[in-house]
């Protein structure tokens, strides 16, 4: 496989519905080996597939995975609520990317 630059932007700026409130939290810097849930969110753009496979794999290789994908209805709209809680219920760390 040959390596590819990842670009990783921070979505705090993203619309918010009104209900929801964006909130900063730490993150203790993970030692290698330690247990991870790890939410992966596919929007169905082109390549986003691959992209998610290619992060899964590499933090699979630092820590002791357990990665769920939910995968949206389409890129053009944002996750059902519900989704999102289900996500944010399992996951510690979630992702989610566009990789057109």
């Amino acid at each position: 496989m040959s390596e590819a630059e990842i670009e990783i932007h921070n979505p705090a700026y993203a619309g918010l519905p009104p209900e929801a409130t964006l909130q900063r939290v730490s993150f203790p810097r993970l030692k290698r080996g330690a247990r991870l849930r790890l939410g992966l969110l596919n929007n169905k753009k082109p390549n986003g597939t691959e992209l998610l496979k290619l992060i899964e794999e590499r933090l699979g290789r630092l820590f002791q995975l357990e990665a769920r994908t939910y995968t949206k209805g389409d890129g053009a709209h944002g996750a059902p609520s519900e989704m999102i809680r289900e996500l944010a219920s399992f996951a510690e760390v979630a992702i989610t990317a566009t990789c057109d």
